[in-house]
């Protein structure tokens, strides 16, 4: 049992009620995420958040601020119509909630904590340009995850600079890390890790079949045997004129014409 001094909402006063171990819950920004809590048909149910401002309140059947069309408490026939559907989940949302069972004489008999953690996945892109220098573009996730580059199935350390961008608006973030490319590889890999999570990209490079050093080499030499293959066959008409035109200027004489 509890001792606990109730906020202006309810009663005041120290009141006994029971008190659940905490839950953890996962969300995912954009989607709906269900906090649990039990409690029965004639039981009224107050859910806030850490800072004890209103999430919903049965009794009034009132949303709070931030809140409004986003919440739906659940009503089936195994006692758990004290459950609260928390629509849309931003990352704002990420805290612990706390559900109060009512008696019908607005006393607190029930406490159930709920932990949300959010989280959004990461749209990974890799680019790379000449000179070996590769950018890892992590964008649109949550929380802030660690980034690392893979080449040849090897981790490379300590070879990348990252920086990141927070969203004002959404609390999103943005991760660039980039990378200079030493050896000779056909791919670069950039994983990101989050703790509920991970995401990758790949860059191949898309001329060079063995290595990103061959890039500007690949397109010379096929320059170079082309030229070699025309100037053969400028040649070979040049000679092939040259020997008509000095058969027409000496002609084959002929035995009458011998004295």
């Amino acid at each position: 049992m509890t001792c606990w001094t109730w906020t202006p909402l309810l009663l005041l006063g120290c009141v006994a009620f029971s008190a659940e171990r905490p839950a953890h819950k996962n969300g995912i920004v954009g989607e709906d995420v269900l906090l649990p809590c039990a409690c029965t048909k004639e039981q009224n149910v107050t859910w806030q958040n850490k800072a004890e401002n209103v999430v919903y309140d049965s009794r009034s059947n009132e949303e709070g601020r931030g809140y409004v069309n986003r919440t739906r408490l659940l009503l089936n026939n195994e006692g758990g119509r004290c459950s609260l559907l928390l629509r849309r989940v931003s990352v704002a949302d990420e805290g612990t909630y706390v559900c109060y069972v009512l008696s019908t004489g607005e006393r607190i008999v029930k406490k159930q904590e709920t932990v949300l953690r959010v989280s959004a996945k990461y749209t990974v892109t890799v680019e790379c340009r000449h000179g070996n220098s590769c950018t890892c573009n992590a964008s649109g996730g949550y929380p802030e995850a660690n980034v690392s580059w893979w080449q040849d199935g090897r981790r490379l350390e300590n070879q990348s600079l990252m920086t990141s961008q927070r969203h004002e608006d959404s609390k999103l973030i943005d991760l660039f890390s980039t990378l200079t490319v030493h050896s000779n590889s056909k791919c670069v890999r950039c994983v990101v890790e989050a703790p509920f999570y991970s995401a990758d990209g790949t860059y191949c490079d898309p001329v060079a079949p063995g290595s990103f050093n061959q890039e500007s080499t690949v397109p010379t030499s096929v320059t170079a045997v082309i030229l070699v293959l025309v100037l053969v066959v400028l040649l070979v008409l040049i000679y092939r004129w040259y020997r008509g035109r000095k058969i027409k200027m000496c002609p084959t004489r002929r035995p009458s014409d011998i004295i």
